[in-house]
């Protein structure tokens, strides 16, 4: 289990941790989800010891590692943690065995020991006929599979990755994204996972904590957090989004009535949000693939594109000075200038509206 209470952190006059409070449940994923500068890294940092909050509590498992109030701080060896980073830190003067092996070595395990957990580690990751193999002579992917191996081989209660794929090309991202999630579920390890890759988010968290400036604007399952999203700014980072601002006619208690230039809409009501300085609007959300062509549907649009992407296409509608998107089946390729009906579900739109007296919206779920 990952508990972490009331965490904050300055550097310097910097407020980069902001009251942050998360749970995680153990033998899970936990993915610190958002833009640069957010603090996902420095709240990854402040769990493994590397930083040292200027307030709050963190608990790994039965053991309080940090605690403000009870002046506790347990340093980074004593926290029984695995590290994989965006640097892999492979040492080009060892083997693969060699780097995997220096943990236990600096431990003084025994050798029998070492060779038997070494090989084993090596196993699990694919990587044990590579064994004695120089490490400067390995892929990108490779060198990505000893780090994970070298975090793994002590048997840590927790692995924390920090944007651990970022340095990959496409197609080993997503297949390195596959093995680390049959790796966790193998070993039953609980995993704090940093990365601003919504796709890597959603692929492998069982929760994740979206944050921004420093505060988590919304904690959730994945499918929870895409489809059904409280902020704006959740519904606008994960994914493709659709939104058009309008008139409200009607609202009562989580449901809303909007009038856009595509025609009326129906939605639950999400939570508004507003920087200082900024007015607030009225706004109708809903994701691409969420719309279903009906002649007889109550929106309509004029297509100005559409563009074949394989499994789908990209359509774009306009009216006036009006956008939006829609992804639909490639045997569906309307024409440029056509004119469309659609229709989206009231249980698939959600409609922000401004939040009360101008305060931004702070809550989360």
């Amino acid at each position: 289990m990952i508990q972490i209470s009331h965490v904050t952190k300055k550097f310097g006059s910097e407020t980069v941790l902001r009251d942050v409070s998360l749970q995680a449940e153990p033998n899970s994923i936990l993915t610190l989800l958002g833009p640069s500068g957010s603090g996902k890294s420095t709240l990854l940092r402040c769990v493994a010891g590397l930083e040292t909050p200027d307030g709050g509590e963190i608990v790994l498992g039965d053991t309080t590692v940090f605690s403000a109030a009870r002046r506790i701080e347990l340093p980074p060896n004593k926290r029984r943690l695995g590290m994989v980073f965006q640097s892999y830190a492979i040492w080009p003067h060892l083997s693969v065995a060699g780097n995997v092996a220096y943990p236990l070595e600096s431990q003084h395990r025994p050798r029998a020991e070492i060779e038997q957990r070494v090989s084993r580690a090596l196993r699990q990751v694919g990587l044990e006929a590579l064994a004695k193999r120089d490490a400067p002579n390995l892929s990108g992917g490779q060198q990505q599979r000893v780090a994970l191996a070298r975090a793994i081989v002590a048997e840590p209660d927790l692995l924390l990755l920090d944007e651990p794929l970022s340095n990959l090309d496409a197609r080993l991202r997503a297949q390195m994204r596959a093995e680390l999630g049959s790796l966790q579920k193998s070993l039953g390890l609980s995993m704090l996972y940093v990365t601003h890759d919504q796709e890597e988010a959603l692929a492998l968290a069982h929760r994740i904590a979206l944050m921004r400036d420093g505060v988590v604007v919304e904690f959730g399952a994945p499918a929870e957090l895409y489809e059904r999203p409280l902020h704006r700014f959740t519904a606008e980072f994960l994914g493709l989004a659709n939104f058009l601002t309008g008139e409200l006619v009607g609202h009562h208690n989580d449901a809303a009535v909007i009038d856009t230039a595509f025609g009326r809409f129906t939605g639950r009501v999400g939570l508004g949000e507003q920087r200082l300085g900024e007015s607030g609007a009225t706004e109708l959300f809903f994701r691409p693939h969420h719309a279903t062509i009906d002649p007889d549907g109550p929106h309509i649009g004029v297509v100005s594109e559409c563009v074949f992407l394989g499994e789908m296409c990209d359509v774009t509608l306009r009216q006036g000075e009006h956008s939006l998107r829609l992804r639909l089946h490639p045997s569906f390729a309307p024409e440029p200038g056509s004119t469309l009906r659609f229709r989206v579900s009231a249980d698939q739109t959600i409609i922000f509206l401004p939040p009360r007296s101008g305060a931004a919206a702070a809550e989360t779920r």
